[in-house]
């Protein structure tokens, strides 16, 4: 995402995302910055069949999907404004008759816990999937990923090598991970 619009050819349709609130800053801007937005969004749900000469194509995971684009994230998380953001896209996505999956790709720390906490329990009571990455700096697992074993739609994600080694180089462990995937720079860039 720059300034609004889609700045990759698998990710060009404008009928396919549906961009709402930065909770980052008065700047109703949801550039992605750090780009990794971008890629977390190209994984999830990049077009198929649209090659572009002398790039590698690709699928998204659920390629036919609409993406709810929230901003929480420009270097620091906006916690505080975590359970505002669930409410807003439930009530959107509700509105539309869409399903919802949150993915947080941020990880905080246990000053916030009640922040996520609301955030949380809002998803669960309209039934919606946190996906939450457990963190980058080879460390226990943290907010809100570390709720995965007492929050029934929270689901923790770490990250493996290309080899399917896990990350210990960076990402975070613990008896609260779920699920890992391959990460970091040692896999394909999907933007």
């Amino acid at each position: 995402m720059e300034n609004g619009s889609l700045s990759h050819y698998d990710l060009d349709d404008q009928n396919k995302f549906i961009l709402r609130n930065d909770y980052t800053s008065s700047n109703p801007s949801l550039h992605d910055f750090t780009y990794h937005g971008t890629h977390v969004t190209g994984i999830i749900g990049a077009e198929v069949n649209n090659s572009n000469e002398g790039s590698p194509n690709m699928a998204g995971i659920v390629w036919n999907c609409r993406l709810l684009i929230y901003k929480m994230n420009d270097g620091s998380f906006a916690v505080d404004k975590f359970e505002t953001a669930v409410i807003n896209a439930i009530t959107y996505a509700n509105s539309l008759n869409c399903r919802l999956l949150i993915n947080i790709s941020s990880a905080g720390n246990d000053d916030d816990e009640e922040d996520w906490k609301d955030g949380l329990d809002e998803a669960l009571l309209d039934n919606v999937l946190v996906v939450a990455s457990v963190g980058n700096n080879s460390g226990d697992v943290q907010y809100p990923a570390v709720y995965s074993s007492s929050y029934s739609n929270v689901v923790a994600v770490s990250a493996t090598k290309n080899n399917d080694d896990f990350a210990d180089l960076y990402s975070n462990f613990g008896v609260e991970v779920n699920v890992a995937a391959p990460g970091g720079a040692q896999v394909v860039n999907v933007f």
